[in-house]
């Protein structure tokens, strides 16, 4: 049965109630649910702070995670009620319908847009399209990163830094003079929001006037200058007010070297704390997402050559922290020789602008040799002469995708239980082949023989073994050019190109002589044939075939009776190699059940009947597993009621032959007693036909009489009391008391 796409959504995609409980510290937590990997996916699902839609071919949007129910402001009723253009204002029906013909061409698409929210505000975002086809439903997944806050913050860097670059060029600081004797000769610093008069400030002392730092030093910085002969450079200090200033105390000297003054110079640095404060919050958050991310982060400074690779990036290849080099060569080294050449094609054009950004699909070797496939982005940037001076981007692991997507393509165009060709990929190639050079071009087609049967007896089981063991067979009877294919449940069909009917007639002959040399399971593979060759480029194709359908169609009506022949004498051959009923156990009942037969007046088609019925009465257990029929012990309940089901399928074996269809019921009545406690059917009396109820009598005999793995023989008179004694309960008294005499 093929899986629903939407397995317990309507649960954890609603609100997750059901999956919340409360601990003992009345903390929500997440029960454990028994598929925890598939409940974890959905987890991540709902509660990404990016935001997610599945939308059909029509554009419709059919499903939206809680990230876009946050983001936008809508319900998720609301989402299901839209199509992907009522979202995004410039989209149109048209762009939507190329956009899809294009992802299912190229699997995904990104790029830049703005959606639409509740209060009719709009969001900036990118979008990722990714085409998915779960179990033939077409769908795409749209994965959409709210840039709102890295569109505010590029904005707010941009702006910080031509404030600092303001300061830098237009603010000269602050300036006081001080005297070798600790005065404030100068100062401007009221200009600095010091809160002090500048009469105060000036003639008093220095480190009475540190009053305004926030911190209490014991010492000004003037002071230890003139204590240390040395200048005293870019300390920084907290104000009062919660500005900070750089301080820089450089000496004056007088004409004998000694210095006679101190200029304090006092930066504003407040600016640059603050955007300090924001690049550190800035660095830990790029830290946090590159622990937390799945995708590995690269950073190559095209200038230097230098590459950084995330943790994540080199742990998705294998490696350690320090075991590859931080160079760009280090990198390429890693990309698949067969697919460098198309990595280093795109990175160019996006280095050059031919396209907007770099996003492409390729292989990476791991350390251990083998390989990942994984989706490579990045973006660039360029100086003002338009050189590209950085490039940045991520790793996705898609290499589970890349199988999935090589499996779906893969059966696409086979058979999943033999691995040859389907039908699909039969009638593409007989279309391709149709031309003037491939002639003569014969077609085979081939019915496999006894697989109900099979089916009936054994299970679906043996019978998907004998359909693979048939496609075996085609494809080591068959060249390397012919295409090969399972044209439908038991029908498979052959294109052989350049191939005459003398050549066909060949191959098929080497099929059928493969299938008679096959021993190897319980039933023998056996197929009917009919070829069919195109000569001339006027004869329709669909005509060539029909031809070989129908030689097949008389070859399987000219064997059928053959067929089933060597298929019941196979199984026959089977069961006395694999079990107790032995040929000399039919032997002796066929003569016994004749001699009774005389003696109750059987008619000379009946004495034939029952002759077949002591060969075949026991065909079924050809389907009971070899440990339930040579168990020396006691069955056990569960394999008595195995071993009880022998007649039934004894029956189904029967009837698929026109040959032995007369004595089908005999064989499944042969274990029914006389007072209606037997099997299958719980007959009783004369309800049971005359043969079975002879051949119950004298199979019982012949078991008793002779030795078997779980029992030694009885003597004759022992036997024949026991018959006796079960008479009227068991046995057909009258033809109990016929035998007993009989055998006396």
């Amino acid at each position: 049965m093929q899986p629903t796409l939407f397995t317990k959504t309507n649960i954890l995609f609603s609100n997750g109630a059901k999956e919340i409980s409360t601990d003992d510290h009345g903390k929500n937590s997440i029960e454990k649910p028994s598929n925890e990997l598939h409940v974890l996916a959905e987890f991540t699902v709902e509660n990404t702070n990016d935001m997610i839609f599945w939308i059909d071919y029509t554009g419709k949007i059919f499903f939206a995670n809680n990230g876009a129910c946050k983001t936008l402001g809508y319900h998720k009723t609301d989402f299901l009620k839209m199509m992907v253009f009522d979202l995004d204002p410039t989209y149109s029906r048209a762009l939507w319908e190329n956009h899809w013909t294009e992802i299912t061409r190229q699997n995904t698409m990104t790029f830049e847009s703005s959606l639409r929210t509740r209060m009719d505000t709009y969001v900036p975002v990118e979008i990722t399209f990714d085409y998915m086809n779960y179990y033939g439903k077409e769908y795409i997944c749209a994965f959409v990163r709210d840039l709102t806050y890295r569109k505010k913050a590029d904005e707010k860097l941009n702006n910080l830094h031509k404030l600092l670059m303001n300061v830098v060029s237009t603010i000269p600081g602050e300036l006081s003079v001080i005297d070798r004797y600790y005065n404030i000769v100068y100062s401007n610093w009221p200009q600095f929001d010091t809160g002090m008069d500048i009469k105060i400030i000036q003639q008093d002392k220095c480190f009475r006037s540190c009053k305004y730092i926030k911190e209490n030093y014991t010492y000004c910085m003037a002071k230890t200058v003139f204590e240390t002969q040395a200048p005293l450079m870019g300390k920084q200090i907290k104000l009062r007010n919660g500005t900070w200033a750089e301080l820089n105390c450089i000496p004056l000297y007088n004409n004998e070297g000694k210095i006679e003054m101190v200029v304090e110079y006092v930066s504003d640095i407040t600016a640059h704390k603050n955007a300090e404060e924001v690049i550190r919050e800035s660095e830990e958050r790029w830290q946090l997402a590159l622990r937390g991310n799945n995708d590995g982060i690269w950073d190559w400074n095209i200038k230097t050559n230098e590459t950084f690779f995330s943790a994540r990036w080199k742990e998705m290849l294998g490696y350690g922290e320090d075991e590859i080099d931080h160079t760009f060569h280090s990198y390429t080294q890693l990309i698949h020789p067969h697919d460098i050449g198309r990595v280093m094609k795109a990175i160019n054009d996006h280095m050059n602008k031919k396209i907007p950004f770099y996003s492409l699909e390729h292989r990476m070797i791991c350390k251990d040799g083998s390989h990942k496939w994984i989706h490579a982005r990045a973006q660039a940037i360029w100086d003002e002469d338009g050189n590209a001076i950085r490039m940045a981007g991520s790793h996705t692991d898609i290499t589970e995708r890349k199988k999935a997507e090589d499996e779906v393509h893969y059966l696409s165009f086979h058979d999943k239980l033999t691995g040859l060709y389907n039908r699909a990929y039969f009638e593409e190639e007989l279309n391709r082949l149709n031309t003037e050079r491939h002639l003569p071009l014969s077609v085979i087609i081939g019915d496999v023989n006894g697989l109900k049967l099979t089916n009936d007896v054994f299970g679906h089981t043996v019978g998907d073994r004998l359909l693979t063991r048939i496609g075996d067979i085609l494809k080591n009877s068959c060249r390397k050019s012919d295409i090969i294919s399972r044209w439908g449940g038991d029908e498979y069909a052959i294109i052989l190109p350049k191939t005459d009917e003398r050549a066909s007639a060949e191959i098929c002959a080497r099929i059928k002589a493969a299938c008679l040399q096959d021993d190897g399971e319980l039933i023998k593979p056996s197929i009917s044939l009919g070829s069919a060759t195109k000569h001339d480029q006027s004869q329709e194709i669909i005509q060539i075939l029909k031809e070989a359908e129908d030689r097949m169609y008389q070859h399987k009506l000219l064997e059928t009776q053959s067929n089933q022949s060597v298929i019941i004498s196979s199984l026959e051959k089977t069961l006395f190699e694999r079990s107790h009923e032995t040929e000399e156990h039919a032997q002796r009942m066929r003569k016994t059940c004749y001699d009774l037969g005389v003696q109750v007046g059987l008619s000379e088609k009946e004495q034939d009947d029952l002759s077949l019925c002591c060969l075949l009465h026991d065909i079924g257990k050809i389907a009971i597993a070899d440990s339930i029929l040579m168990k020396a012990d006691k069955l056990t309940f569960e394999e008595w009621e195995t071993m009880k089901k022998h007649p039934e399928i004894g029956y189904r074996i029967a009837e698929s032959s026109k040959k032995l269809s007369h004595i089908s019921e005999y064989i499944l009545y042969h274990h029914e007693r006389w007072d209606g406690k037997g099997y299958p059917k719980g007959l009783r009396e004369f309800e049971i036909p005359k043969l079975s109820r002879i051949l119950t009598i004298v199979d019982a005999y012949d078991v008793m009489t002779n030795a078997r793995v779980y029992k030694e023989p009885m003597s004759k008179k022992e036997a024949l009391k026991e018959i006796s004694r079960c008479a009227g309960t068991q046995f057909d008294p009258f033809l109990s008391k016929v035998f007993i005499k009989m055998m006396k």
